[in-house]
């Protein structure tokens, strides 16, 4: 296997694209994760496995997903996701646990991976869940496709949206992904509850030039993407932060 230590999320990630791409002849938006999966135990990242095998239903109802070594087979390993989450999160979820196989396998044979931990890519997270994120991130939002798609565009919420339906991926996921990429000016606000409970992931980002405000609500979740002109609850937000961190 690679020298984990040398090898990054971004790279890992578009390396796997390029064989991908090479192999079906095309720079496709959509990433095939059953092509990945079986892909890699032939590649130098999958070196000793002889299979990865499909993703079942999580025992465990607490998890959203899971990466496990057979005791019994160490060339077996296998990926368990949480079935009551959307397609999308599945989806992310399954491509966060190939990034703990490609990146973290050496380090321990079993991964159990709670909804903080795969989907919000926040600072409290442990380093490797923060690289494998960042390693779904890359994997299922190409940069270079998703640079294609917001260059000379206004970028907008019809814009974003339709992104994460191209990508097969949650308009969070997507949102986040595009703070981090995007060179214009960009911050992303998360309410949990009607709080700015996680004030850390607006620092992601603060880039140069202006964007256009995005926003999500979900069941308890709130996330903006706000330009330089922050909207009056963006703005209360901030504010908020500020107290609550002195």
């Amino acid at each position: 296997m690679s020298d984990s230590a040398q090898l990054t999320p971004s790279k890992a990630a578009n390396t796997i694209l390029r064989w991908i791409r090479v192999a079906s002849g095309e720079a496709a938006a959509f990433t095939d994760l059953d092509m990945v999966r079986e892909g890699l135990p032939g590649t130098p990242y999958g070196e000793g496995v002889k299979i990865i095998k499909p993703p079942m239903a999580s025992p465990i109802k607490s998890s959203e997903g899971m990466l496990v070594c057979n005791p019994d087979d160490p060339t077996e390993w296998g990926i368990f996701v949480n079935e009551d989450s959307s397609s999308e999160r599945r989806r992310f979820t399954i491509a966060h646990e190939l990034g703990h196989f490609v990146l973290h396998r050496a380090k321990r044979r079993t991964f159990n991976c709670d909804k903080a931990a795969v989907h919000l890519s926040l600072e409290s997270a442990g380093v490797i869940e923060r690289e494998a994120d960042e390693f779904a991130s890359n994997l299922l939002m190409p940069g270079d496709v998703l640079r294609d798609r917001i260059t000379s565009q206004d970028v907008d919420l019809y814009l974003l949206s339709g992104l994460a339906k191209t990508f097969g991926v949650s308009f969070e996921a997507l949102c986040i992904r595009f703070i981090k990429f995007t060179e214009k000016r960009a911050i992303l606000l998360h309410w949990d509850n009607g709080f700015p409970s996680a004030c850390k992931v607006m620092r992601i980002a603060c880039c140069q030039a202006p964007c256009s405000a995005a926003s999500l609500t979900t069941k308890s979740t709130r996330w903006s993407c706000a330009a330089c002109e922050i909207s009056n609850t963006v703005a209360s937000g901030l504010r908020a932060c500020r107290r609550s961190h002195g």
